[in-house]
This record gives structure tokens, sequence and C-alpha cells, in this order.
């Protein structure tokens, strides 16, 4: 599968106007542009085989007048293409409905330019921590909430505690089976005791860590996850 729209960057009018016309005419939020296209690669050549708008027949447009200008031996060279396209396989294993903020097992992002191939980059991806259910912190932070609040009494007697915010929760870094490092920002932290926010942190921290409260992904060989918002106390 294809996260890349080649059709699009054709400039010429023909080719526009059947754009619009299936954009126009899209079926489902899923698939806002109205037509899937199929394409294969042989020689080190991209070709265009078939297009499958939402409503009507599968067209080819080794068949349709406004392809026939990249007809080469019966099919339809994408020779209007130059970019990078990213091709993927497998189970997804992250997913936003939005755009193509998806990840795949398996991604190869294929350079290709005036629709020759070139270099290809290849990644397998994996989940290393899934994101925790609501039952998961239901059962992890009120005992956790207890033990830090109890320890910020005994370390911190003169100062009233309130409700801690934290955000912008990120890993550091991760080896191939967990995190290694987290940072996060505590609201209103500038003006706070200094030794509370580090003890906070360090404690917020460790805690995080121990329970792979954030998740965590391998994508394109690097941890890659996401900014949170948690409340404490």
């Amino acid at each position: 599968r294809m996260l890349a729209t080649p059709l699009w960057s054709n400039e010429d009018e023909g080719v526009k106007n059947l754009l619009k016309q299936w954009s126009d005419n899209f079926s489902s939020t899923d698939n806002w542009d109205g037509y899937t296209g199929f394409w294969s690669i042989k020689e080190n050549t991209l070709y265009l085989d078939s297009i499958r708008p939402d409503k009507g027949q599968t067209l080819y447009p080794a068949k349709m007048p406004e392809f026939k200008k990249y007809l080469r031996g019966g099919r339809v060279v994408a020779s209007w293409v130059t970019d990078t396209l990213r091709i993927v396989f497998g189970t997804q294993i992250y997913y936003e409905h939005s755009g193509f903020n998806r990840y795949y097992e398996h991604e190869e992002f294929v350079a290709v330019k005036n629709g020759v191939v070139g270099t290809v980059q290849s990644y397998d991806q994996k989940c290393i921590f899934e994101e925790k259910t609501e039952l998961e912190m239901a059962q992890l932070y009120p005992p956790f909430n207890k033990s830090l609040e109890e320890k910020l009494k005994k370390q911190f007697p003169d100062i009233t505690h309130q409700r801690y915010l934290i955000y912008r929760v990120r890993y550091t870094g991760a080896d191939p089976t967990s995190p290694t490092g987290i940072t996060f920002t505590i609201r209103n932290e500038e003006n706070m005791d200094k030794n509370l926010v580090t003890f906070l942190k360090q404690e917020i921290g460790s805690f995080l860590l121990e329970h792979h409260v954030q998740p965590l992904y391998l994508i394109k060989g690097k941890p890659w996850y996401s900014n949170s918002t948690f409340p404490f106390l």
C-alpha cells in the first residue's frame, strides 16, 4: 500500500480535471481524493496501472486520452513523479484519522525522479509498549499519588501542596526493549521551589519509566512517541 498521492503532482489539465471530478464525488472521509490508484515498479520504472474511482468502474490509464503522452510499450510511465514515495506492509501499529499519520510493521521510502526509481530505504517497525487502558491507569495512579503525597508532607512540610499537572511528557531515549530516559514539564514550575521541582521530577519520572505509562514505538529505526498530559495530586 502506498501512503502517497503521486497523481496530484501531475500538472496536465486533463488529469487535474479528472482528479477534481473524483474528489468532488468522494464517498468516504477515509478517502477524500475519491479514487484509489494502483501502481507497480518494474525494472526501476514506476507505472500507473489502473484507477478505481469511489463511484464508477475501474479505469485503465493506458486506454485513456489523458495519459496518452506517458505511454511506453503499452504502459503508462509515471514520468511526472519526482518525489519520495512511502510504501507500507503488514499490520498497522499506530493510527491517527487525519492525513498519513500512521505507521506499519514494514515501510519503504522509495526515491523517484521523473518516474525512475532510485534509492530505497527500508524499516522494520514495532510497538514496544501499547498505550495504557483507562482501567490500567485507574489502578496505577491512586497508589502512586498517595505515596507521593506522604513523601511530600515529610520532605516539604512547610509547602501547601496542590494538584500538580505535568505535560510534554517525552521519552528521551530507548533501547530495543524499554525507554531509558524521560522528560516532562510541571505547570508553573518556574514559580515553584527548586528543590520541590527536582524531587517531583525524580519521583514522577521514575514512576513513568517503571510502568511505561507513555506508549513507545520503534519507527524508522528510532524510538517514537507523542506528547501527553497527566494530572498528579
